[in-house]
């Protein structure tokens, strides 16, 4: 979903859905069975932490340190290299319903304890008050 910024395999377990609106697109990540996150330049992802809010495991670029990172710390996705790591992950998600569910826990369990508003506040309110000292 988005922009399309680069060519899309013609193949019938790829849809490209275009730009969505706000809740067509929770709903998208949501339905999805895997959330591939293919860029290399990432300083949060929004995409990642969404798709993991919602339980669907993620599949990211493993040039984006971040992404690598939420992957390592959530256990709810994989990362990948190059093409054949990609090949090889994407089908391990795809044949795998239990790990894919464990994942989605996973996730859901990780938002929680890291990205929910109450405790981005809280963070927020620590830092503050440190450079108060």
């Amino acid at each position: 979903m988005g922009a399309k910024l680069m060519q899309l395999p013609e193949v019938p377990w790829v849809r490209f859905a275009g730009l969505l609106s706000e809740r067509e697109r929770l709903q998208a990540l949501e339905a999805a069975t895997i959330v591939v996150v293919p860029s290399p330049f990432e300083s949060l992802s929004l995409l990642a932490l969404e798709a993991m809010a919602v339980g669907t495991p993620v599949l990211c670029n493993a040039r984006a340190d971040v992404l690598v990172d939420h992957c390592l710390k959530s256990n709810a996705g994989l990362f990948y290299q190059d093409r054949d790591e990609f090949v090889e992950c994407a089908k391990l998600l795809l044949a795998d319903g239990r790990l894919r569910d464990r994942m989605g826990r996973n996730g859901k369990e990780y938002i929680k304890r890291h990205y929910r508003w109450d405790v981005i506040m809280s963070k927020y309110d620590r830092l503050i008050g440190a450079l108060r000292k």
